[in-house]
């Protein structure tokens, strides 16, 4: 990663040893194939902006990230001037997938399952929302304008961590899972403003 947002040396006490084998790479993330959306069918047409909400593998974030968004459609529907695209990912369980469903009945939004490539969708959304796994956030530190981070808290703090220092540089807007809500959610969406450091990250 980068040191200036997280030293590695310092943070895990490594000791001189192993601390003198340390070399920072920098983020590493992949853009292979990000000119094909990869989902299922064409596009739709843009007619209205995109906002994209992605959860990363889908084993987390489903009942903190994805449900609550869907609620806030249905809340907010005379407000909501957008499209939403939202990748549940492979390893969602199947009730959680028939919960976002039936959520989304009747709402503009385009549920995924599995893309081969978020690249595309990260590139054009207005806005996205997404845990903060690595691959994910090394993807939408890349590609996306404007971001709100929820991370998946579940049995470790790592992306607690990432997505508070990525918060303090000024790089997304920021919920923690437990505050959660559609009307909080609304409001990050309203507010979150394009990074005034974004290019050189």
């Amino acid at each position: 990663g980068d040191p200036s947002h997280f030293d590695v040396v310092s943070g895990y006490r490594l000791p001189p040893a192993i601390a003198s084998r340390v070399t920072y790479m920098d983020y590493i993330c992949s853009h292979d194939g990000v000119d094909k959306v990869g989902m299922q069918g064409a596009d739709p047409p843009d007619q209205q902006p995109v906002v994209a909400v992605t959860i990363g593998g889908g084993d987390g974030g489903g009942a903190t990230v994805v449900e609550p968004f869907l609620e806030m459609m249905r809340r907010f529907a005379d407000r909501i001037d957008f499209r939403a695209e939202i990748v549940l990912g492979p390893l969602v369980d199947h009730d959680t997938q028939l919960r976002c469903q039936e959520l989304a009945r009747g709402r503009p939004v385009q549920l995924h399952q599995f893309v081969e490539s978020t690249g595309s969708l990260l590139r054009r959304a207005e806005v996205v929302i997404s845990t903060a796994g690595y691959n994910t956030v090394t993807d939408i530190l890349s590609l996306a304008r404007r971001w709100v981070v929820i991370p998946r808290v579940l049995y470790r703090e790592e992306q607690r961590i990432r997505a508070q220092m990525l918060q303090a540089r000024g790089l997304c807007g920021y919920l923690d899972p437990e505050d959660v809500t559609p009307e909080r959610l609304f409001d990050a969406i309203a507010e979150t403003s394009v990074p005034s450091d974004v290019d050189a990250v």
